[in-house]
């Protein structure tokens, strides 16, 4: 049956797809919680301490539409 096995690959084609969403947003989710911490770990520092960083905390936010471009950018040059 031509129809059956075109809707059984086109489903398992959707929840591959689902899987690689869902596995984007969990390691994002981890990465912001990592992104933050740092964040608040670095501005509870004394102003005059030399490993103060300037941050900005907007970075948080655009860190998980980045990560993926610097990731693979990295491994192109890594390799």
């Amino acid at each position: 049956n031509v129809s059956g096995n075109l809707i059984k690959e086109m489903m398992s084609f959707f929840l591959n797809i689902q899987i690689c969403f869902a596995s984007y947003f969990i390691l994002a989710i981890i990465l912001v919680t990592f992104a933050a911490y740092a964040y608040y770990v670095n501005a509870s520092r004394p102003a005059d301490d030399p490993q103060k960083k300037k941050y900005h905390a907007s970075g948080i936010f655009i860190m998980p539409f980045f990560w993926p471009f610097f990731w693979s950018v990295g491994c192109r040059l890594a390799f």
